[in-house]
């Protein structure tokens, strides 16, 4: 991921600017699909409850918005910068603790709830046609919040709670196709990975153990484009 980053900013810093360039700022907005990871999560303190714990998502809907800067070179190879926002929701589908399968517990519920924040950095390239294929990485940070459930094999149920902000990069791959004057329709894939975040698992008596695990998702959504 690092590597990604630095070639991104690496491709955009060498491109040369132009004093005939046509500056445009822009909105968009996109809805798109969310394939979430398994959050694999390790205890970060000791305590009675210390198990490892692996929380399987489902896969569910992500909304993203933007705004940000374009700049319409002479060559084919146009540089933006965006301010964007999501928002995910991947319910809670198995928890396996220590590798043992959820089925060896009762059923479990919940969700995790991530909103990002970030910063991207984005070359659009001009086939001349209005077709434009892009590339782009972004950092930022994410806040992730787990409200999740579970039985175990007694009928003792345990919760996992709490929300943290954590670092996030993304790497961003997509297409954009002008359809009328300052309007674009888009789709592209992005991949979303955050540094641990820090929530908590408490049984029905109260005693809770502290726990750490990122989250990844890659993600396929499809938006609109205005600039004005």
């Amino acid at each position: 991921m690092k590597k990604i980053l630095l070639t991104g900013v690496a491709v955009a810093a060498m491109i040369p600017f132009s004093a005939q360039a046509e500056d445009n700022f822009y909105v968009s907005g996109a809805i798109g699909y969310s394939f979430a990871q398994d959050v694999n999560a390790a205890p970060s303190e000791p305590g009675p409850i210390g198990a490892g714990i692996n929380v399987d998502l489902d896969s569910d809907v992500a909304y993203t918005a933007a705004i940000g800067y374009s700049v319409d070179l002479e060559g084919p190879l146009d540089p933006r910068f965006e301010f964007e926002y999501s928002y995910r929701e991947n319910d809670i589908d198995q928890i396996n603790i220590n590798g043992n399968n959820t089925s060896n517990n009762g059923p479990a519920g919940g969700d995790f709830e991530v909103q990002t924040y970030m910063v991207n950095a984005l070359v659009d390239y001009d086939t001349g046609t209005g077709l434009k294929p892009y590339l782009g990485v972004g950092v930022g940070v994410a806040d992730i919040e787990a409200n999740g459930n579970y039985l175990n094999g007694g009928g003792v149920q345990f919760n996992l709670r709490d929300s943290d902000t954590v670092f996030a990069a993304q790497a961003i791959v997509g297409t954009s196709y002008e359809v009328a004057k300052n309007i674009e329709v888009f789709g592209d894939a992005r991949y979303l990975a955050t540094s641990e975040a820090e929530f908590e698992r408490a049984n029905a008596l109260g005693a809770t153990t502290g726990h750490d695990g990122d989250f990844d998702a890659f993600t396929i959504s499809t938006g609109l484009r205005y600039k004005f």
